[in-house]
């Protein structure tokens, strides 16, 4: 997860120098942005097609002793399957399961992150143009990639600190907490330097909950409903990642500030925080494989 501040760092920093391309060869420099940056990532969809492999064994590129640990961890997996529901007649339908409360809780709460994360990727250089509208394309793309690199160190510090503890709930609802407030900070302070600030503070909240947010609901789930589920939970989420630009173009039409796109990323955290706190995150280890 740490590949997605990464490759917005340098994205940042690079679309700056390739909005630069503007007039070459008779394209704008938005067209070059496309064609740079979104043809390779239609390419590498078909390599990953072709690459990636449905089980441990048929996986050219991992060797025996991975393959094995795989497997074995797998199984256990299913053995240590102690989240099954399980009623008077026996255990519940993958139907049942996936229109549960608890999905549903998982879904609401990952709709309210993602849209922060969407806010972050979509909206991010028109905030930080915000700051100066007098900055060239690039100074305004190397101060964007500022908010990813404190988000790399913030994934780091806080999911490790999550592993010794063995918690997730309250490192779940902290960087929620700290991203609404970075939007606050952002939206109410007159000093760029502290609008700057702000922006960090909401990018290194909402991956750093993401991070944490993703190791939960396979332990609310049965193994057998545990892929769907999470199909579910993503696209929820994704609903909100095509909302967001919507939502918050159309609140700055209206205000012509992005202060009311920050506010409603900032109660759309809230809301999120107060639907973690309903849902199931004991603390315990998971299953771990007995390799000979």
């Amino acid at each position: 997860m740490i590949a997605m501040p990464v490759t917005a760092a340098v994205g940042s920093a690079l679309s700056g120098f390739i909005l630069g391309l503007d007039g070459t060869l008779g394209l704008k420099g938005w067209q070059w942005l496309f064609l740079l940056e979104g043809l390779p990532s239609a390419i590498l969809g078909l390599v990953v097609y072709a690459y990636l492999d449905d089980k441990p064994q048929n996986a050219a590129w991992l060797d025996a002793d991975e393959k094995r640990t795989l497997a074995a961890t797998l199984a256990a997996e299913r053995r240590n399957d102690v989240t099954a529901p399980v009623q008077a007649g026996g255990s519940k339908s993958i139907a049942s399961e996936l229109l549960s409360p608890v999905v549903a809780k998982f879904a609401i709460a990952y709709f309210c992150l993602v849209n922060t994360l969407a806010m972050v990727a979509v909206w991010t250089p028109l905030i930080v143009k915000s700051f100066s509208a007098d900055a060239s394309n690039r100074t305004i793309g190397l101060l964007a990639a500022i908010p990813q690199v404190c988000t790399i160190v913030a994934m780091i510090w806080w999911g490790r600190r999550s592993d010794r503890q063995q918690e997730r709930k309250w490192h779940l609802m902290l960087p929620m907490l700290f991203s609404a407030a970075g939007w606050l900070c952002t939206a109410y302070s007159a000093n760029p330097a502290m609008r700057m600030l702000g922006v960090c503070l909401a990018s290194a909240g909402s991956y750093t909950a993401m991070s944490i947010f993703w190791t939960t609901p396979d332990h609310a789930l049965s193994f057998r409903a545990r892929a769907i589920g999470i199909a579910v939970i993503n696209a929820t989420g994704n609903i909100s990642s095509a909302l967001n630009p919507l939502v918050v173009g159309w609140l700055k039409d209206v205000t012509h500030s992005f202060s009311a796109g920050l506010l409603y990323s900032a109660a759309l955290l809230v809301a999120g925080v107060i639907v973690v706190m309903m849902l199931p995150m004991d603390k315990r280890e998971a299953p771990r494989a007995k390799v000979a």
